[in-house]
């Protein structure tokens, strides 16, 4: 009896058996399939952005009717001059240059020695759609002084309109002023009017016509109240030579931003919070009397901004930054089940558990819009780690890996819900909790042999 030689397999079957026995490939296919899943979770991303950007364009919808941000400039006070002959170029219709000569009407500005802003906020919460938006009404008063007008220096001045002066206080949204502004003006009680002339300095504002100005060491003490709507931001300027400001309200998330920060440090507790600055003249980059457009502003407002601390897509963002962590981790797990266990898990069963997690912040998203993040995040975990679980049981027909599969779904979803909600420890809690993973893995896999593994 002969006993014939086996056949030799050929070239395709030898990569067959390579196929379905290499760890490598495996392993390097699971690598492909979670790079694959950062499509879905980039567009989650996406739409996080765009539902966040709508929620900004009912904010500032809201603040189209209710009022914007707010920055109350001034008082200034402006007085009209008659320049001195002056002899400049100018080109014809024909395009020929020729010269004209002539005086004109230009604004000298003057900011006061003086001012003091008390101001009160209270903030009230309005709904558009399903967007919560903060808004507020303010009373501020100010009150301060101003001396007499001081030409000297500029020789461009020829005669000075004493009658045609005025003084003004800018006003980002005009729309939200609730009452009249009356200004007392020493003796004088001033109507306030909408506009200011020239608007070299003040694009919007109110303004008064004043009288009596050129008075040898005169001063004019003024003082007024403006009710004013707005939302979320109230900043001022620090016109005074010396400013000093204060602000208080009951919401107690205020963000405190600008040029200038409060000094002495702000009080903030959940009854509210009050703030108070002193800025100086030489604090900022405009001098305190100035010829046409010497002065920006807005380079030195300072104030603050009521805020709602529990911004969904802010923590949804944050949520979904760790997507990549939490598959990455899962398909560990089936590739470990499947190395060790002689598990059978396909490609396309991959897929369908990183869908399933990535499904998971879409569920956040949506949810929490309409209950919240932290009920949306328990909900949305709940039926996701459910839904992997009860698939991986399917698939691999066995109880005791199905249940390490949820110790560990409960165990990444809680870790990232506590980074998420420690905000200034995150990076630093994520990283020693990376840290101890990847330890843990590497404790659990020390003994095994890969190279006898990938032959069995």
């Amino acid at each position: 009896m002969s006993l014939e030689p086996e056949p030799t397999p050929g070239a395709f079957e030898r990569f067959n058996d390579w196929r379905k026995n290499s760890l490598a490939l495996k392993l390097f296919t699971v690598g492909i399939l979670i790079l694959l899943m950062l499509i879905p979770l980039g567009m989650i991303q996406s739409l996080i952005s765009e539902r966040n950007f709508r929620k900004y364009e009912a904010e500032e919808e809201v603040g189209s009717t209710w009022g914007g941000r707010q920055t109350l400039s001034g008082p200034m006070l402006t007085v009209p001059y008659i320049t001195q002959s002056y002899t400049k170029p100018q080109l014809d219709e024909y395009g020929n240059q020729i010269r004209t000569t002539g005086p004109e009407i230009r604004y000298a500005h003057f900011l006061p020695e003086m001012l003091k802003i008390e101001s009160e906020v209270e903030p009230m919460v309005r709904k558009r759609g399903i967007y919560d938006i903060l808004v507020y009404n303010s009373s501020v008063h100010l009150e301060g002084q101003f001396s007499t007008p001081d030409f000297s220096g500029w020789p461009e001045v020829k005669d000075i309109l004493w009658e045609s002066a005025f003084v003004s206080i800018g006003v980002t949204d005009m729309r939200a002023i609730r009452d009249q502004i009356e200004m007392k003006w020493g003796d004088q009680v001033l109507n306030m009017a909408p506009g200011v002339e020239g608007a070299e300095v003040m694009s919007s504002g109110v303004s008064a016509r004043v009288a009596a100005l050129n008075v040898i060491d005169g001063q004019w003490a003024f003082s007024t109240d403006i009710r004013l709507g707005g939302h979320s931001t109230l900043q001022f300027v620090p016109v005074g030579q010396v400013t000093e400001a204060s602000m208080k309200s009951d919401w107690n998330s205020p963000k405190f931003n600008g040029a200038f920060l409060p000094d002495p440090k702000p009080t903030v507790s959940k009854e509210g919070f009050s703030a108070q600055w002193k800025v100086l003249h030489l604090n900022r980059n405009y001098p305190q009397r100035f010829l046409g457009q010497g002065a920006d502003f807005d380079s030195s407002s300072f104030g603050a901004e009521l805020m709602i601390m529990v911004d969904q897509y802010q923590q949804n963002e944050r949520s979904a930054k760790y997507g990549v962590l939490l598959i990455t981790l899962v398909f560990l797990m089936f590739f470990f089940t499947q190395a060790l266990n002689k598990v059978k898990i396909h490609f396309v069963q991959y897929l369908m558990t990183g869908f399933a997690l990535s499904l998971f912040y879409l569920l956040l998203l949506s949810f929490s819009e309409h209950i919240g993040f932290n009920k949306a995040y328990g909900l949305g975990a709940l039926a996701t780690i459910s839904l992997v679980t009860l698939y991986f049981k399917a698939v691999t027909s066995n109880w005791k890996l199905s249940g390490i599969l949820l110790f560990l779904l409960l165990f990444i979803f809680s870790f990232i819900f506590v980074i998420i909600q420690l905000e200034d420890f995150a990076l630093l809690t994520g990283s020693v909790g990376l840290f101890l993973i990847l330890a843990l893995v590497m404790y659990l896999s020390r003994k095994v042999d890969w190279y006898t593994l990938g032959r069995k």
